[in-house]
C-alpha cells in the first residue's frame, strides 16, 4: 500500500513540474557531409520552448552546411 502512495506522489511531483529547462535543450553534431549525431530528436510535450543548438564538427567553412529553399 505505502508503495502505491509514493509512486503516485512521484507521479505527481513530476506532472506538476514539467520538464526543466534542460529537457527542452537538444544539441546534436554535424559533420561535412551533413551526417548528425542523432537519427532522432524529441523533448517532453511540456516544453513551451524548444533549442536546438548545432554543432559544426567538420573541417568545411560552416557557411558551406547552409540549405536555402
Amino acid at each position: 500500500m505505502s508503495l502505491r502512495i509514493i509512486t503516485a506522489t512521484l507521479a505527481f511531483s513530476a506532472v506538476s513540474f514539467g520538464a526543466s529547462a534542460n529537457d527542452c535543450e537538444i544539441s546534436i553534431d554535424a559533420n561535412d557531409a551533413m551526417q548528425f549525431s542523432s537519427k532522432t530528436l524529441s523533448v517532453p510535450a511540456t516544453c513551451e520552448e524548444v533549442t536546438l543548438t548545432l554543432n559544426h564538427t567538420g573541417s568545411l567553412p560552416a557557411q558551406s552546411m547552409v540549405i536555402t529553399l
